[in-house]
């Protein structure tokens, strides 16, 4: 089990930033302060937040405008680099969700 918090900044961004259609989703950090948020927002926009463990989904309500997902993550108190990023309609992604699963991204239709 990771006992280790990281930092997290999750960017989400998109194909086409003129389109205003909310990316929907959820980002959980868990942690000392663990939190779920749900999202329902046009793009670009920022999420972040310390803990042992990530887990999100975000997804674009049209397929000809994909989502950019950029994961930055730092295990200390200096700043988070790029960690994971990309692009998709669906974008899951995670960070220490089972012991030995390290970080991943993925896309879905």
């Amino acid at each position: 089990m990771n006992t280790t918090e990281s930092r997290y900044i999750i960017r989400v961004t998109s194909d086409h930033p003129e389109d205003r259609s909310p990316i929907t989703g959820a980002l959980y950090i868990g942690g000392a302060d663990s939190s779920l948020r749900l999202v329902n927002e046009a793009a670009p926009f920022e999420l972040s937040g310390t803990g042992r463990v990530i887990s999100g989904m975000f997804r674009s309500p049209s397929a000809d405008n994909r989502v950019r997902v950029e994961v930055l993550a730092s295990d200390s108190d200096t700043t988070p680099m790029p960690a994971l990023a990309a692009v998709g309609r669906t974008v899951l992604l995670g960070d220490h969700l089972a012991q030995g699963l390290s970080r991943f991204i993925r896309t879905a239709p």
